[in-house]
């Protein structure tokens, strides 16, 4: 369900930014026998407005648009593209439980309803001329329709944050870190410790680099990176922290690199469970880079498995 909810959100954005080519293709045809065929776009509007023109059809100042005319334009017009630009980008880094995306798809909708019921403002006609609607009228309204049912679905499929109770260790944890971390990292395991008493005080000799695990198959292990060096986290086999089995990592959850000259980690999310910092119940942005300080606890998926940047 998460990753449905999270292939939903970011159509829906990827839906609202095409939309946006609605706005530079013919949204207006005026035609007259024997004469050309006047065109213009909702942006030849919005220029017209601002370039002192009064009629966006022939770029010519003859009469100056009508306060409803205005009033279109930057409402309908204006407004609805930044709508679309702001929100459209949003659905595609933004966190798993935003629901912004999708207000700005169905409000986007209801603008260009408002423009299209009200077109008939938008031209001055003169004997023998008539009015055809362009591509752009077509891109506009099925552009905002489509990504409405994309938003509304995102309201719908929000998913949830699950904070999993601290839970016993599964059964031969000592054989799966072997396995998976020894090709790669040096694993320092220590003795077991109360799990409240590990979640309060990560090892404080560790040098800078340093990646270590607090709860879930990784509690007690220590991974040290080199300037630069990338490790992958992820259910899938060939990441570098595999999680078997824990439904609430991604297959392939995120990418934590660290910077020696910043002093920071750079984490990349592309999960469908969210990435989250000391605790906190907004998940980190995400298809995107974010820089996280040392001294940083990071939860994969929930604090079930949680981790130290030290």
């Amino acid at each position: 369900m998460d990753r449905l909810a999270k292939s939903i959100r970011i159509s829906c954005g990827i839906v609202l930014l095409a939309n946006l080519a609605g706005w530079f293709v013919s949204w207006v045809n005026v035609t007259q026998e024997n004469y050309r065929t006047l065109t213009a776009s909702l942006w030849n509007y919005i220029c017209a407005l601002f370039g002192g023109k009064g009629d966006a059809l022939t770029m010519t100042a003859s009469d100056a648009f009508t306060g409803s005319q205005k009033m279109l334009i930057i409402v309908c017009m204006m407004i609805s593209a930044c709508v679309v630009l702001l929100f459209g980008i949003w659905g595609v880094v933004g966190g798993p439980k935003q629901n912004f995306t999708g207000i700005g798809a169905i409000v986007n909708l209801i603008l260009q309803l408002v423009l299209f019921f009200n077109r008939h403002k938008m031209w001055t006609l003169t004997e023998n001329q008539k009015v055809h609607m362009g591509l752009g009228n077509v891109i506009l309204l099925v552009g905002a329709s489509v990504a409405a049912i994309l938003g509304i679905c995102t309201l719908f499929l929000r998913p949830r944050v699950r904070r999993a109770s601290e839970s016993a260790e599964i059964p031969q944890l000592q054989e799966i870190k072997e396995q998976q971390l020894q090709a790669k990292y040096n694993v320092v395991q220590e003795e077991a410790v109360p799990q409240e008493n590990v979640q309060q005080t990560p090892q404080s000799t560790a040098p800078h680099g340093t990646i270590i695990g607090i709860t879930g198959m990784y509690q007690g292990a220590q991974l040290t990176l080199k300037d630069g060096e990338m490790i992958r986290l992820g259910r899938k086999p060939e990441n570098d922290l595999v999680f078997a089995g824990e439904m609430h990592v991604s297959r392939q959850h995120c990418q934590i690199t660290w910077d020696e000259a910043r002093g920071q980690y750079k984490l990349y999310d592309t999960s469908s469970t969210g990435t989250y910092m000391n605790g906190q119940e907004e998940p980190l942005p995400q298809n995107m880079e974010v820089w996280l300080d040392t001294g940083v606890m990071l939860d994969i998926g929930d604090s079930s498995n949680r981790f130290s940047l030290v």
